[in-house]
């Protein structure tokens, strides 16, 4: 991240999930001939400071080059629990979350939310009353009370919300930089990956003909 404009910014990839409904974790899945959370470290790490991968469970292949290992601090703890994990390693004063099964990051979507950080606890996409808790970004004064939900129990992200000076980016401007929503897209399923790696052979084969 080379522009002296925005603040400095960690990037957190969250992996560890139980991927119930996958059924085997997904940052290890081949995308594109590497592993998911490579592909998608190489997409974010050019628009960061530093890059770590959050709840990767033990004996887990060597990490990519590109980012650095965080235990969970509360192992089982779902999303929350890796928000805590990151904002307490991270070095800078702003985090942005990710979740490790998202393959279309766009960048220009990412650049967005993060003009917007100054000054916010926190910056979130929304569409009417629903979040993007995992493609958002967190600020350290974020961590005593997402630690206290955690404690407490209180796992659902949005939970916290009304306690944060939120900034809000809304559906209309998300589209201004990803007209598709593309980078809210996830693995959940079997059926998902088929999807996904067809839509990346599908923009590899435009991109090769242009």
């Amino acid at each position: 991240m080379n522009d002296d404009a925005q603040p400095k910014m960690t990037a957190a990839i969250l992996c560890g999930g139980r991927s119930s409904r996958y059924g085997q974790p997904k940052e290890w899945l081949d995308f594109g001939g590497r592993p998911l959370l490579e592909h998608v470290a190489r997409v974010v790490t050019p628009l960061f400071d530093r890059v770590l991968a959050v709840g990767l469970r033990p004996g887990a292949p060597a990490l990519p080059r590109l980012v650095e290992p965080v235990e969970d601090a509360v192992p089982g703890a779902g999303p929350l629990g890796g928000i805590v994990s990151a904002l307490r390693a991270s070095e800078t004063e702003y985090t942005f979350m990710f979740a490790c099964d998202t393959p279309f990051i766009r960048p220009a979507l990412v650049r967005a939310l993060q003009a917007m950080a100054q000054g916010a606890d926190a910056v979130v996409p929304a569409s009417g009353p629903h979040y993007q808790p995992l493609f958002s970004i967190y600020s350290k004064s974020c961590l005593p009370i997402a630690e206290k939900h955690l404690f407490e129990g209180m796992l659902k992200i949005s939970d916290m919300f009304p306690k944060l000076a939120m900034r809000i980016i809304s559906e209309h401007e998300q589209r201004r930089h990803d007209p598709g929503l593309i980078s809210f897209f996830n693995i959940n399923t079997a059926a998902d990956y088929e999807r996904a790696t067809a839509m990346a052979r599908g923009a590899s084969a435009v991109t090769a003909a242009d």
